[in-house]
């Protein structure tokens, strides 16, 4: 039996299977990436893969997803740098759709770093949407190092700055 979403479309039981739901978590979307024996499925609080190598994060560890009209691909990255995931997907407006209002959800408020001589990186204040509990992230880009004295000192600032917001500690 399929199961409709909050947007009335239809999931079917197939994409939930190894999709355990905790408290108050719905599922959104979900859809067939080509060549792959399990599905992407976006929750309320995560985004899963389902099948034989599955996984799932929280969308606070999303760093942004980007989509290729042309070759139907979704490119999700993540904050900890670690490798994108890419699926080619034939049916996924609402997936995509999804995608994009929970990493817009998770995120509170975002500061960029001015590191200077192609150094690039962000602070942000992202929620946990299972929890809600606020956390600090650094992204840094390819040429910024958290060992360089002038970005990690930028890098305290701009977080004791941000927290102070948000009404959380100093770092």
């Amino acid at each position: 039996m399929a199961r409709w979403s909050r947007h009335r479309t239809e999931i079917p039981d197939e994409a939930l299977q190894g999709v355990a739901l905790g408290r108050g978590e719905k599922v959104l979307a979900a859809a067939v990436p080509s060549g792959h024996d399990g599905w992407v499925v976006a929750t309320t609080y995560r985004l899963v893969l389902t099948g034989e190598d599955g996984w799932e994060r929280p969308w606070h560890h999303v760093d942004g997803a980007s989509w290729s009209r042309e070759a139907a691909r979704l490119v999700v990255t993540w904050v900890d740098g670690a490798r994108p995931a890419q699926w080619a997907l034939d049916d996924a407006e609402r997936l995509l759709t999804v995608v994009r209002e929970r990493v817009q959800a998770s995120a509170v408020l975002t500061y960029p770093l001015d590191l200077g001589d192609r150094r690039s990186g962000r602070v942000a204040i992202r929620r946990n949407l299972a929890t809600g509990e606020l956390l600090d992230q650094v992204v840094l880009g390819r040429f910024a190092r958290p060992d360089d004295p002038e970005v990690a000192d930028q890098v305290w600032r701009v977080r004791a700055y941000l927290r102070e917001q948000v009404g959380m500690p100093l770092p």
